[in-house]
C-alpha cells in the first residue's frame, strides 16, 4: 500500500485493535493518539499524531455513557479533532467511524453520530477536506468486551463461563450483526478511496438479519449443547432496525463482508 503515515483515534478500542493488526500486516505506517500525553478536546497536544498523516482514522468515540458524554465525545471530540487536522494535515483525508443507529430516530448515540455526519459533511463542502463516514452495523468478533461491546461478546462470556444467558425482551429483536475484521477491511478500503463523492456516507454491515434467539439457537449448535436462557422485560423500548445494505459499499470501496454469522460466531467463541 502507498501512501503517508495514516493517524488512528480509537486504537485501542475493540475496532481499533483489528484495525492496527490489519494495517500492520499491510506494512502501513500508523500512529495513534497516546492518552496519556495527547487529548482530542485539545488540538494542539495532537501535533505528533497528525503531522505527515495522509488520513486520519477516527475510532474513538463512546456509546454507552450519559447523553452529555455522549455528545461530547461523539461531536464535540470530532469537531476539535478536524480544528487539529486543519493544523497539522490539512491535506489529510478523515475516516469516520459513525453507526447504522445515525438513522434512528430515538437513539441519542445515533444523534451524536449523525451531528458529526453533519459537520463532516460541512467541512467538506466549506474546504474541500476528503471524508469517508462509514455507518457499521453491530460488530462482533474475538477480543469484544462482555456487556459493553454486544449482545454476541455478551453470550459468548456466559457460554464460555457455564451461566445462564439472560434475554431482555422476546428475543425476537432483529439485528445486523457485522465481524470485525471485515469492518476493519472496508476501513482500508476507505483509506485507499479516490473517487469522485467528496464525503461519502457508506453503510457498512452483512446484510443478514438476526434475531436474538437466532442467535442463541446457533451459538447452541456450534458449542454442541443447549444453552440455558432466561428471558426478562426489557427496559428500554425496542427501535425498529431501518434496512441496511452493503451495495455502496462495494460500488464505492470494492468491499463486501466475507464472514458468515455462522463461521463469525465459532470464532467469537474460540473454536
Amino acid at each position: 500500500m502507498k501512501t503517508k503515515k495514516i493517524a488512528i483515534t480509537g486504537a485501542t478500542g475493540f475496532l481499533g485493535a483489528h484495525v492496527m493488526q490489519l494495517f500492520q500486516q499491510e506494512s502501513v505506517t500508523t500512529s495513534f493518539l497516546k492518552k496519556e500525553t495527547q487529548d482530542l478536546f485539545i488540538p494542539q497536544s495532537l501535533s505528533e499524531l497528525l503531522i505527515g498523516a495522509s488520513a486520519v482514522v477516527h475510532l474513538a468515540g463512546a456509546n454507552r455513557d450519559t447523553n452529555y458524554k455522549l455528545a461530547k465525545v461523539n461531536l464535540l471530540g470530532t469537531v476539535r479533532l478536524m480544528e487539529a487536522m486543519r493544523l497539522y494535515c490539512p491535506k489529510a483525508a478523515l475516516i469516520f467511524a459513525s453507526s447504522v443507529q445515525a438513522a434512528w430516530k430515538n437513539s441519542f448515540y445515533g444523534w451524536s453520530k449523525r451531528c458529526a455526519e453533519e459537520v463532516i459533511g460541512y467541512e467538506s463542502r466549506s474546504r474541500g477536506m476528503r471524508a469517508v463516514v462509514l455507518r457499521f452495523s453491530n460488530l462482533y468478533g474475538p477480543g469484544g468486551r462482555p456487556f459493553y461491546n454486544s449482545a454476541i461478546s455478551t453470550f459468548a462470556h456466559l457460554i464460555q463461563s457455564g451461566k445462564p444467558i439472560v434475554v431482555h425482551g422476546d428475543g425476537k429483536q432483529i439485528r445486523d450483526y457485522l465481524y470485525v475484521k471485515d469492518a476493519a477491511l472496508a476501513i482500508f478500503r476507505s483509506v485507499m478511496y479516490r473517487g469522485v463523492e467528496i464525503c461519502p456516507v457508506i453503510d457498512v454491515c452483512s446484510g443478514e438479519r438476526v434475531s436474538i434467539n437466532g442467535l442463541i439457537h446457533t451459538m447452541s449448535k456450534l458449542v454442541g449443547k443447549e444453552i440455558s436462557v432466561s428471558y426478562a422485560p426489557s427496559p428500554n423500548k425496542e427501535s425498529v432496525l431501518p434496512i441496511c445494505s452493503f451495495s455502496r459499499a462495494s460500488q464505492i470501496l470494492g468491499w463486501e463482508p466475507t464472514t458468515l454469522i455462522y463461521e463469525g460466531l465459532g470464532r467469537t467463541l474460540g473454536l
